[in-house]
């Protein structure tokens, strides 16, 4: 099968619905988004059509779900044969679809809705002995007049679709040219991203800050409790950045153990290719093979990607992905200045930290600007986790700056602010606005939740194309935040609140299958169950299409105390046999989610051995500061010159070279430096050395077995293996902890005295010091291969 076929059948099975055989919602997230960069191209419209099965539940529960697919499948038919293959048919979820059509104009979308409307009317469902007539709602939005990203145009047809529902059912709505729709009940619209308010000192700053005035020799910090809006502030720091900046990093911290090795900054690098596809393929291209093998498994975004395969797979141990995560950066960086933006840095894994670290304050390529945010209910605990952040990234204190920022309560002016964004200029009354700032004491999470409760419960109304807030009084508002998401989150129905419940089993994070499994309910039904709770502000998608989170951690705390005592024991039990059953051949992988779900089901000792096997991976895999600035410059400067093949003539070549290090080392071992044979067979290394990197490669490195020298991977000819030279530069490489040497152009003659010094002193002191020794006798262009003396 040729590669392009192989692409095909991916492709395929990526973007195809199982049942409808119909694009998913994959394909909409990741291949809308070239159609409409290609609209915008070539300047043409692009309508977004948002269609929703009226009365479905209904079917199901009247005839069974076997009723229900067959009634999916002959909407899909119906859609399908509306677009007459100028567009895309998709299956968002459940009884959801969306329809992208080419070339089309407001007043022609709605045509083709009403069209639809009577299609369906005259193709029938037949049930036995019945014919059902189905119907549907339907909502439209167009690029570019409603919006150039899907994001955009998506809500806005959501919105389009609520009125139709709300005005009736059975009828379309077009998002209008002026103005904006009114739907109470859609919270999504409304608060997915509320003005921010009471801030203006911080957002002043994170707007010099991500910008070409910024300083990023600065590590800001946002301290404060829960709710207090720091991830709001992170949030508008990413839309910035994304706007100025060539590349940001987006990473979020979750408990230990829920994260893997590197987990935070594969979800940045995840979040960031999904969401510039250009800079994916950039670093794709660029990136070595054998670094691409090493990170592929850890980004779903290049799952489909080939890599060549003339590098062999190996493990992905913390060097091989420190050298890969450093190259990619090397890559970004090479594009210009970009942001790391470090939400809940106090709980970012350790590696991950040590990572980010390591790229603070660089010289080489762009800049990059830090933002971090910290859990800290008051100054005490904000002091202790600013030391534990400060331990896992100790460059921040080398001569940066750390600026803090605690946030503080909102003010009642504030919150007048808020509900003046929100609702085109209408405010609460005096006193209720004052009793929201009493109960909620300035905590800007209560007052969003507040309003949510207030336009569920209709006390806040749409009048035609106005709000109405004239009739909320002091005691509609609740004065308890938990009984308030508790209220929101029991507003869906029974099977949705089950489900989410157990959700908050697996954690933070919530992975698809998983949940599926300790449900009982396919995979289908959990993600529709599942992209409803987005719309309700309770979850929300991550860059891997089968994960989400919980937007709140209250959020998650409040459904996981709706279980008794018995059933947590019962579902974490199950929990890690679900973990077990998924992951048979990689359990280090998940060996802390096992620990978690043991200790919380009450299985004690099995909890006490993973527990301990997490924190013997964890010591097993950190990488000192030393070897991270070795392995640093070395990727750096593999980065920067070319390590090439050699040809016979040479390899040849390459044997003399070997030899004249040979004499180096015993010379250097046998006599003071400032005697004549040292000095003579330095200059006669350095006399072929360096024409060898000016006109072969850029890179030599020197490997060695027992058995053989390899010289940029290669072995020498066979009528120039010399195993006398094999057998003496092991010998003495493998006493002093090497088994190979890199040699980089650029090298001088006291640089290679510098590194021979090293061979003066007792093997013992220096063979697990390489990493210390490097900095110490100041080498850039001989460096130790890590994967050679680990």
């Amino acid at each position: 099968m040729s590669a392009e076929a192989k692409k095909r059948k991916l492709d395929s099975l990526l973007y195809t619905d199982e049942l409808t055989k119909i694009h998913n919602r994959r394909y909409l997230k990741e291949v809308v988004p070239g159609h409409l960069a290609k609209a915008e191209d070539e300047g043409y419209t692009v309508a977004i059509y948002m269609i929703d099965l009226d009365k479905f539940k209904g079917i199901n529960d009247t005839y069974g779900h076997g009723v229900g697919d067959q009634a999916l499948k002959l909407f899909s038919k119906v859609l399908t044969e509306a677009s007459k293959n100028e567009g895309d048919v998709i299956r968002y979820a459940g009884d959801e679809f969306v329809l992208v059509l080419f070339k089309q104009d407001k007043k022609e979308a709605r045509q083709l809705g009403m069209d639809i409307l009577e299609k369906l009317k005259e193709t029938p469902l037949k049930v036995k002995d019945k014919e059902l007539v189905l119907g549907c709602s339907i909502g439209v939005s167009l690029f570019p007049k409603d919006g150039k990203i899907l994001k955009t145009l998506f809500e806005k047809a959501d919105e389009a679709l609520y009125m139709a529902k709300d005005r009736g059912r059975g009828t379309v709505v077009v998002y209008p040219d002026s103005g904006k729709l009114l739907v109470p009940t859609k919270l999504d619209s409304i608060l997915d991203t509320p003005e921010i308010v009471g801030r203006e000192d911080i957002i002043e700053f994170i707007d010099t800050h991500i910008s070409d005035k910024g300083n990023p020799a600065v590590f800001p910090v946002l301290l404060g409790g829960d709710g207090t809006g720091k991830s709001r502030l992170m949030k508008y720091a990413r839309e910035r950045a994304q706007k100025k900046l060539a590349f940001t990093l987006f990473a979020k911290g979750y408990p230990l153990w829920q994260t893997e090795m590197y987990g935070a900054v594969f979800s940045a690098l995840a979040r960031l290719f999904e969401q510039e596809e250009s800079n994916s393929a950039k670093v794709f291209s660029e990136l070595e093979d054998k670094y691409k093998l090493a990170i592929q498994p850890y980004l779903h975004s290049w799952e489909a990607k080939e890599v060549e395969p003339s590098e062999e797979t190996q493990e992905s141990d913390s060097s091989t992905l420190f050298e890969a995560l450093t190259q990619i950066f090397i890559i970004l960086r090479g594009m210009g200045d970009g942001a790391v933006l470090l939400d809940d840095a106090d709980q970012i894994d350790q590696l991950s930290l040590e990572f980010f670290d390591s790229q603070y304050n660089q010289e080489e390529g762009g800049n990059l600007f830090f933002l971090s945010s910290i859990n800290s209910p008051d100054i005490l605990t904000a002091e202790e986790k600013l030391l534990d952040l400060f331990d896992s990234m100790p460059e921040i204190l080398t001569g940066n700056e750390v600026r803090r920022f605690q946030l503080e309560p909102l003010s009642r002016e504030d919150i007048r602010q808020l509900t003046e964004k929100l609702f085109d200029g209408k405010t609460l009354p005096d006193e209720s606005e004052k009793s929201l700032l009493d109960k909620s004491s300035g905590n800007p999470l209560f007052v969003i939740e507040a309003i949510s409760f207030l336009l569920l419960k209709g006390k806040i109304e749409a009048v035609g194309d106005e709000w109405d807030l004239s009739q909320v009084k002091p005691d509609d508002i609740p004065s308890d935040l938990s009984e308030m998401v508790k209220n929101r989150l029991l507003s869906m129905d029974k099977e949705a609140v089950n489900v989410l419940k157990l959700a908050s089993i697996l954690g933070e994070k919530i992975n698809t299958s998983q949940l599926a499994e300790l449900s009982e309910l396919k995979e289908p039904q959990v993600s529709d169950i599942l992209i409803n709770a987005q719309r309700a502000l309770l979850i929300e998608d991550t860059p891997h299409p089968d994960e989400f989170v919980f937007t709140h951690r209250l959020d998650r705390s409040v459904f996981y105390s709706l279980m008794s005592e018995d059933e947590r024991r019962k579902y974490h039990s199950l929990a890690a046999e679900i973990e077990q059953k998924l992951a048979p051949d990689a359990l280090e992988r998940v060996v802390g989610k096992l620990a978690y779900h043991f200790q919380s089901a009450g299985q004690l000792e099995q909890a006490s051995k993973m527990f301990a096997n997490l924190r013997n991976q964890l010591r097993s895999v950190s990488i000192s500061k030393g070897a991270r600035k070795i392995l640093q410059k070395k990727t750096l400067t593999s980065s920067l010159a070319k390590e090439s093949e050699l040809t016979e003539e040479d390899l040849t070549a390459a044997v003399d070279l070997g030899r004249a290090f040979r004499a180096v080392l015993h010379n250097f071992r046998l006599y003071p430096k400032e005697h004549e044979n040292v000095k003579t067979s330095i200059a006669r290394f350095m006399e072929l050395l360096d024409p060898f990197l000016a006109e072969k490669t850029e890179i030599l490195s020197v490997s060695l077995t027992k058995e053989k020298t390899l010289f940029n991977g290669q072995p020498p000819p066979p009528t120039r293996d010399d195993q006398r030279l094999t057998a003496d530069l092991y010998e003495v490489l493998n006493l002093f902890g090497l088994r190979g040497v890199l040699f980089l152009k650029g090298i001088t003659q006291d640089e290679i005295m510098r590194f021979l010094e090293a061979f003066t002193r007792h093997p013992e002191d220096v063979a697990g010091q390489w990493d210390i020794l490097v900095d110490e006798l100041e080498l850039s262009h001989i460096l130790p291969d890590r994967k050679m003396f680990v």
